[in-house]
């Protein structure tokens, strides 16, 4: 974590284990990611992660289907066929 002028900046990195490939990097895959109150702090008040005005929640990115991130690397070999699955696709809706 660094302090910068106005802000707080915080690099997230990858522990090793089920996510994680050989060279420290994540696994294809959709990801939350939880930031702990009781690890953040200002002025002497704890994170109040789900806004409600009573610190000591968690913040949590991706509990919503909406918010999940992920990581999907993708391939080098697209061609017209990779093209045509893709505008079959575009814009449709998971039941679809």
């Amino acid at each position: 974590m660094t302090e910068q002028t106005d802000k707080t900046v915080v690099t997230l990195q990858a522990a090793a284990g089920t996510h994680v490939d050989g060279i420290g990097r994540l696994k294809d895959g959709r990801y939350q990611l939880t930031i702990i109150a009781t690890q953040v702090s200002a002025e002497g008040f704890s994170l109040d992660g789900n806004r409600d005005g009573a610190v000591g929640d968690d913040y949590v990115f991706g509990a919503d289907a909406a918010d999940r991130f992920f990581r999907f690397f993708g391939v080098s070999d697209v061609d017209g066929q990779d093209y045509g699955n893709f505008g079959l696709r575009f814009l449709k809706r998971l039941a679809q």
